[in-house]
């Protein structure tokens, strides 16, 4: 279920293209996830990045509403930082003569670039649903290179890095369109900051099903994260508290009887031989 409205999202648009990565910038400069000065995102902070990239999806029928002036009353579930956000840029691009009323919704959020979410997948666990997210063009980091660019910390190649580090277990959709991939990690669910113990607990909720998703669909994913669960589970198996043995039955004979017995047992012993 990585879509939502049929076709792969491939409706390249100039004018949609810029509407879409300013709100997605104004978004993540509001909550500090922008390097200054820069067109670059803060590698350490991924996660977050995608998770606010895919609420702007979410609430694009909300947000697309305020933008055309359909509505200046705050639309239900468009929250903060969504709503100063695009009434901030709607402001700006009035002012310098870029506003326009006649947008249209495909434009903005039917082109290629665009982050959104992938509320549950085929067999996957139900502990895991919401904590999806599907890129279909792949981040890069160092010199600017289109929207999605992050600062080295993340290495060559940021989505890697995120295996690497145990923070997203990676889905590969080479099968429904080339170079997409799914990120899987319970911070893009809740949008806090991640924690490779997050994503562990998340899978060890529910090991067994994990354990199948392994045998039956390996093809979907990468080495990396394939190897990764394996470890998870692993690592969790072992540290199991193991089942304490059951007790003996005790034995209801006082201490002093216990202690006694042998001394009785030696003194028969000795009368009989005197006997003899």
């Amino acid at each position: 279920m990585v879509q939502e409205e049929g076709a792969p999202m491939q409706v390249d648009s100039d004018e949609g293209i810029e509407l879409y990565n300013a709100l997605v910038v104004e978004v993540l400069s509001s909550q500090e996830l922008m390097v200054p000065g820069t067109k670059l995102m803060r590698a350490e902070k991924q996660l977050l990045i995608y998770h606010y990239a895919a609420k702007v999806h979410e609430f694009r029928e909300q947000i697309l509403s305020l933008w055309r002036g359909e509505s200046e009353v705050p639309q239900e579930g468009l929250a903060e930082p969504f709503l100063s956000c695009v009434r901030k840029l709607k402001t700006s691009w009035q002012d310098q003569g870029k506003w326009t009323a006649t947008v249209k919704a495909k434009k903005v959020f039917g082109h290629s670039g665009i982050i959104k979410f992938c509320q549950t997948m085929p067999s996957f666990p139900t502990s895991s649903n919401g904590s999806f997210v599907f890129l279909q063009q792949r981040p890069t980091a160092g010199a600017p290179s289109g929207l999605w660019s992050f600062t080295e910390g993340c290495g060559s190649d940021p989505v890697a890095d995120l295996e690497t580090k145990g923070l997203a277990l990676v889905l590969r959709m080479d099968s429904y369109l080339k170079d997409a991939v799914v990120l899987v990690s319970p911070c893009l669910q809740n949008g806090v900051m991640a924690h490779s113990e997050d994503l562990s607990k998340m899978i060890m909720r529910e090991p067994e099903v994990w354990r199948r998703l392994l045998k039956t669909e390996h093809e979907l994913f990468s080495p990396a994260s394939a190897s990764l669960i394996k470890q998870v589970l692993r690592s969790g198996a072992a540290t199991v508290t193991p089942k304490k043995p059951r007790p003996e039955v005790d034995d209801e004979t006082p201490e002093k009887e216990k202690m006694e017995k042998p001394k009785k047992a030696k003194n028969e012993e000795k009368a009989k031989n005197e006997e003899k």
